[in-house]
């Protein structure tokens, strides 16, 4: 937003939006680029079209609701895995988009509501300092996942005492950075100093990381050794986001002092364990047509049903 009077971009915000790149303006002294293109034909506007553009003047909330990012988290809680990908050049907003948070300046002087800078030691995410108006999707999902949580153990509650079952329900969260092409979990302490190691090698050195692998049953991809904690609440998972953060690698670039230069992938998985009830031994002689009882020692049936965000 603090260059768009020197872009030559056109936005047109909204759904079915678009962006126009506008060619280089001519000089009239016919050096430089002008000069060169004197002899060709002048290029034109170069028009983009996308299924929504959100422009300068657009809040964290418009993101939210017009990426329909609550329907999302809805299908979570469904069975369904789902994903929020932010890609785009560096320093274009991908790390306000997805956090919103304010962070420590490097000088300790205060708050800054940009990125964390490779200037600090560490950088701090002041999430409690943070209004939940300039929340981004991390906080507003982490919040939307707990609410739907909360309403399905109720729902559940109230028909397990008709039904005899048991709904129990656990979050957990992970958060790991992609850097060199190595894998670092940035909730392990113990790899923070690696990542740090790992900055200053070239690319043939050992960086260690943890390693991907396949997994033959589930028919999906994990993270071998990758640290988990399970969360009761959003505040649970907004301290270890911003732990997380302090571990994140960053490096200076032209364009931006505080590019991370790698990509992070924070995890939220959900567990619902449903406990079915035990069968009585009267129940067990009528299935079977008399004579069998109930085997005591066999526990109640359990279905389980993982999704991740």
């Amino acid at each position: 937003a603090e260059g768009r009077g020197s872009s030559r971009l056109q936005v047109r915000s909204g759904k079915s939006g678009s962006v126009t790149v506008l060619p280089p303006p001519v000089e009239e002294d016919g050096q430089g680029d002008a000069g060169m293109r004197s002899t060709s034909r002048p290029p034109k506007p170069r028009n983009f079209a996308f299924n929504a553009v959100f422009g300068a003047e657009s809040g964290q909330q418009d993101v939210w609701e017009q990426a329909r990012l609550g329907d999302l988290v809805g299908k979570v809680t469904e069975g369904f895995h789902a994903t929020v990908f932010a890609y785009g050049q560096t320093g274009s907003g991908k790390t306000h988009t997805m956090e919103g948070f304010a962070y420590d300046s490097s000088s300790g002087s205060g708050a800054s509501t940009s990125a964390p800078s490779v200037e600090g030691k560490k950088p701090k995410a002041r999430v409690k300092a943070t209004p939940h108006e300039q929340y981004g999707v991390v906080p507003r999902a982490a919040t939307e996942l707990f609410d739907r949580v909360a309403a399905l153990k109720a729902q559940a509650a109230a028909a397990g005492a008709e039904d005899g079952m048991d709904d129990t329900f656990v979050v957990k969260v992970s958060f790991l950075q992609i850097y060199k092409e190595r894998i670092y979990d940035l909730l392990n302490p113990a790899t923070a100093a690696m990542i740090g190691a790992a900055s200053q090698w070239d690319d043939t050195s050992d960086k260690g990381g943890l390693r991907l692998r396949w997994d033959g049953a589930k028919r999906g991809f994990y993270v071998e050794n990758l640290f988990e904690f399970e969360c009761t609440s959003v505040e649970d998972v907004l301290q270890h986001y911003a732990v997380g953060v302090q571990h994140k690698q960053v490096a200076s670039t032209a364009m931006n002092a505080a590019s991370s230069r790698s990509h992070t992938i924070l995890l939220l998985n959900l567990a619902r364990r449903t406990e079915l009830a035990a069968p009585t031994a009267s129940a067990a002689e009528g299935e079977s047509g008399g004579g069998a009882a109930a085997d005591p020692g066999a526990g109640p049936a359990v279905s389980e049903v993982n999704s991740t965000l």
